[in-house]
């Protein structure tokens, strides 16, 4: 992926450019094998994703301690919907 058709340049971005960066994005994702994910939680930082088997406005947050969270970010501070595993 190019830098200027990075995420922070989204909203610069033509309808063409916005197209290639989203078929760019979309091949990384089918990609990804976690290791970013994996990385993060062997440094003791959380990580932060969403899953089909919650609603699309919330996300899980993982932390390297195995708890995950469900949260909404819509709120400030963000809101602990539910903890999934302890």
């Amino acid at each position: 992926m190019s830098k200027a058709l990075s995420l922070e340049n989204l909203e610069f971005m033509s309808e063409k450019e916005e197209e290639a960066f989203m078929e760019d994005f979309d091949a990384e994702i089918a990609s990804d094998d976690g290791e970013e994910a994996r990385s993060h939680l062997a440094a003791g930082r959380p990580i932060t994703y969403w899953e089909e088997d919650i609603p699309p406005e919330l996300l899980k947050r993982e932390y390297p301690s195995g708890r995950i969270e469900v949260v909404d970010f819509r709120t400030k501070p963000e809101w602990v919907v539910r903890v999934i595993k302890e």
